[in-house]
């Protein structure tokens, strides 16, 4: 059961679940082309090809485990958030203690559709959540459910 649904309270229920955008992947994919040049270079540059594999390999595991134990959701009453695996950091600001949701994206980020979301609340908590899938259509859905709550 994911940590979303596990900490819903009577009557809550998801509108919407934010995904983590393939893109995190990016880094781990360039190590490992960039690793094919030192193996093009002869047995002379092997072993610095080898070793750019597994940092590759260490990068792309390290990504995924981010992407799976990552959730983001609004709900009829609050805006959950979870990151972490063994470790792990929960954010959960209620939809009455939103001030401001603000989104960060670079060119890339426009052109492939993902960016940063900042959502702050009162008390001055400014909480980013990176690489966010669609962070528009979050947004969206957070401002739908602060007018439904209100």
């Amino acid at each position: 059961m994911s940590y979303v649904n596990s900490s819903l309270m009577a009557g809550e229920e998801i509108v919407f679940s934010a995904e983590i955008h393939p893109i995190i992947f990016l880094k781990s994919v360039l190590v490992f082309l960039f690793s094919f040049l030192f193996f093009a270079g002869g047995a002379d540059t092997a072993p610095l090809g080898f070793v750019l594999l597994a940092v590759s390999a260490f990068l792309f595991v390290n990504e995924l485990i981010f992407r799976i134990s990552t959730e983001f959701a609004v709900t009829t009453k609050r805006v959950i958030a979870k990151i972490g695996f063994i470790s792990r950091q929960t954010v959960e600001i209620n939809l009455s203690k939103i001030e401001g949701l603000g989104i960060d994206q670079d060119i890339l980020g426009r052109i492939l559709g993902y960016g940063t979301v900042y959502v702050s609340g009162t008390g001055g908590a400014n909480v980013p959540f990176k690489y966010i899938k669609d962070p528009m259509t979050l947004r969206k859905k957070v401002n739908e459910q602060m007018e439904v709550s209100a």
